[in-house]
């Protein structure tokens, strides 16, 4: 499970934050006018990732995101696990 001391705005409005748990990797970055957030499985870095395997989803730019960020995130593994334990049977 991802933590809430996981994520940090003030980090993210810097440079962008990525970071793992349980076979699921997470990218975070400032958009244009958003924050970007991005899950794809931990077999690859981002940049070699197909993009059929990345979930991107925008919140808007603000601290107040940073629960939703984190409630998504937590959702995405959850799901991810679920997939790999299906695929598993």
């Amino acid at each position: 499970m991802i933590r809430k001391e996981d994520l940090s705005y003030q980090f993210i409005k810097k440079e962008p934050l990525t970071g793992s748990c349980d076979g699921m990797r997470y990218y975070i970055a400032m958009g244009k006018d958003c924050i970007r957030a991005c899950t794809y499985p931990d077999r690859l870095c981002f940049v070699r990732t197909p993009e059929e395997e990345k979930t991107f989803r925008e919140f808007p730019d603000s601290p107040d995101s940073m629960p939703l960020i984190l409630d998504w995130l937590n959702e995405r593994l959850s799901e991810m696990q679920s997939q790999a334990a299906d695929s598993t049977r």
